[in-house]
């Protein structure tokens, strides 16, 4: 279905939409699809370079540079539009960045990062292994809901509330929304 099709057919609902931004040139479009579908519906995300990293990265591993933003465009966006829901990516940190005490610093920046541009959830792309309580904590005593990757961890041992992405629609949540 064309964009434009698509955002006029979901103008009138109240379904939640993900505007997933891909292209650093896209954000006028983002803008516009925004107003129209109105902010307080719309989580915007973005890989950001800011969050760009080299530790997990395999060799080889492309990297599509038309797919980076800056985190500015998010805080601008978000200064438009108060009641936008912003999150960014990260790309290529290190496997054990929640799990080893040498990442401190670097989540401790990440975070201050996080927050100076006042981004509401992040989907840090480490194994979702990883996530524990404590770490989920981390984000959220700071007002950031992390993103967790549900296909392959026990959801059991997690009890802190975070963001579950899925490709198994068995494993996806129920909601009344619709």
């Amino acid at each position: 279905m064309p964009l434009w099709e698509a955002v006029e057919a979901l103008a009138d609902s109240n379904i939640p939409v993900i505007v997933d931004c891909k292209h650093f040139g896209a954000q006028p479009v983002v803008e516009e699809v925004v107003g129209q579908l109105r902010p307080e519906r719309c989580l915007v995300h973005s890989f950001v370079s800011e969050l760009k990293f080299e530790a997990g990265r395999m060799p080889g591993e492309p990297d599509f540079l038309t797919e980076w933003s800056s985190i500015e465009v998010l805080r601008r966006l978000k200064a438009k539009f108060p009641s936008l829901t912003t999150t960014v990516s990260a790309k290529w940190l290190s496997a054990d960045m929640l799990v080893s005490e040498k990442h401190e610093t670097l989540l401790e920046s990440v975070i201050r990062l996080l927050k100076e541009y006042r981004i509401d959830t992040v989907c840090l792309n480490v194994p979702d292994s990883t996530f524990s309580d404590k770490a989920l904590r981390t984000f959220l005593r700071q007002g950031i809901l992390p993103h967790v990757g549900v296909d392959r961890i026990d959801v059991q041992q997690l009890s802190e509330t975070y963001i579950g992405e899925t490709d198994r629609l068995a494993f996806a949540s129920r909601s009344d929304l619709f």
